[in-house]
């Protein structure tokens, strides 16, 4: 299933997300980093939020330096700017 068709970019990057803090590995990394993307390309086009996709931005780079403490923290921000929308 690709990520660019999903119909909920934000229940996808939580579920996503869940699953990778659930279980840290490379391809639940790598799922979470493509949801947030996806993300960000769909909150770039409803929305003009640049603190949230610097959050993004920031969860990115951490996935990818597997600095699992600052994934937790960004992701939790995140999810809370979601659900404060």
């Amino acid at each position: 299933m690709s990520l660019e068709k999903e119909k909920d970019p934000v229940s996808s990057f939580i579920n996503c997300g869940e699953s990778y803090l659930t279980k840290p590995g490379v391809i639940s990394g790598i799922a979470l980093d493509d949801a947030a993307v996806v993300l960000k390309r769909h909150l770039l086009s409803i929305q003009d939020d640049h603190a949230l996709i610097d959050r993004l931005n920031a969860l990115g780079k951490s996935i990818r330096s597997q600095d699992l403490d600052t994934i937790r923290a960004v992701y939790d921000q995140v999810v809370a700017a979601l659900k404060s929308e």
